[in-house]
């Protein structure tokens, strides 16, 4: 035999039972959390449901908020109109935290002229007659030119802010123009609903209680306000429209012709692990959001792209984790064919 071809015993042949027991064995696959788990900043549907009524509050799916704590109730849409009157400026504002008045309309006769109070009005009287407590998760305010495209002149101005500047009885020390110059977006009136989104803030995620519907101008103030002006419109041609989605719980004692308290309620369960501010972060210019409609539209997309495309990723690990799994039970070889 050539020298090749001689035995050598450091050699181990393919049957020996020790070469067998050398072979690499295949590594087994650890999935990272990172990837395959979400985490608590991940976008789930919850939060995209939400979202998505913030964006359209008068015909999305009503669903409930991601606000902290375990506190629920039921879901309630109201829609509310108001006519400003034979008046060319008037300031409208929606505060849902403040239960005695959260709509709120001051005017002015004349373009420039003092505002004085024209419309406080309390709760929806659905609410009134049914809820011992309650707190809004999504409102939208709109403004509406009723009158001839041959006079149609003014203004219009939209804010979210972090409190009102409207209060019963008080005369406004600024007049309307003062507050549109003042405002997020600022345009001419149009033929076409001017509309403005509210967000809630920290303080809106309480329940306020209808048996104390006197809050303190503390918590008052800290309410989010939804804020609309019209300067210079021809009189009697400007009407305002609020629609608001409610979460309630029952009263203790309904048919009575008192409030009453209300009693700890919980139809379900907490829907999503995500804190208001992760959700609200999703948003980006919360201001723009709330005015501007391109912002709108442009958010309404990112929820659905950011949405699909995470489950997407998500479903694909799981399926290429599985595939792995199976693979390293089969052995090495096989791991191949499975993630073809």
């Amino acid at each position: 035999m050539q020298n090749s071809e001689k035995f050598n015993p450091n050699i181990k042949m393919a049957g020996n039972k020790n070469n067998a027991r050398r072979r690499p064995q295949p590594q087994k696959f650890r999935p990272s959390p990172r990837s395959v788990v979400p985490s608590q900043g991940a976008f789930d549907a919850a939060s995209a449901a939400y979202l998505r009524l913030l964006a359209d509050p008068c015909a999305a799916d009503m669903v409930a908020p991601t606000f902290g704590g375990t506190g629920s109730g039921y879901l309630m849409r109201t829609k509310y109109v108001l006519a400003a009157g034979a008046v060319a400026d008037s300031v409208f504002e929606f505060t849902p935290q403040y239960a005695n008045q959260p709509y709120r309309l001051c005017t002015a006769g004349t373009t420039g002229g003092a505002l004085g109070p024209a419309g406080f009005v309390s709760l929806p009287v659905q609410l009134q007659n049914i809820a011992g407590t309650y707190r809004c998760i999504a409102a939208c305010l709109k403004v509406y030119y009723t009158g001839s495209e041959l006079t149609r002149q003014g203004i219009v101005a939209s804010a979210l802010t972090g409190g009102p500047y409207l209060n019963a009885g008080d005369t406004p020390v600024e007049a309307a123009p003062a507050f549109a110059e003042k405002a997020t977006r600022y345009v001419r009136l149009g033929t076409e609903m001017h509309e403005v989104r509210w967000v809630p803030q920290e303080s809106d995620q309480n329940f306020v209680s209808m048996t104390q519907p006197e809050i303190s101008d503390e918590i008052f103030n800290e309410g989010a306000t939804i804020q609309m002006t019209v300067v210079n419109a021809p009189p009697s041609t400007i009407q305002y429209e609020v629609t608001a989605v409610w979460e309630w719980t029952p009263r203790t004692d309904p048919g009575t012709s008192t409030t009453g308290g209300s009693i700890v309620y919980a139809p379900r369960a907490p829907t999503t692990p995500l804190p208001l501010n992760a959700t609200l972060h999703r948003i980006g210019d919360l201001a723009k959001f709330a005015t501007d409609p391109a912002m709108h539209e442009a958010a309404g997309r990112r929820i659905s792209s950011t949405l699909a495309f995470g489950q997407g990723l998500y479903n694909a690990t799981k399926f290429v984790g599985a595939g792995m799994k199976m693979a390293a039970r089969i052995g090495g070889r096989a791991a191949p064919l499975l993630l073809m």
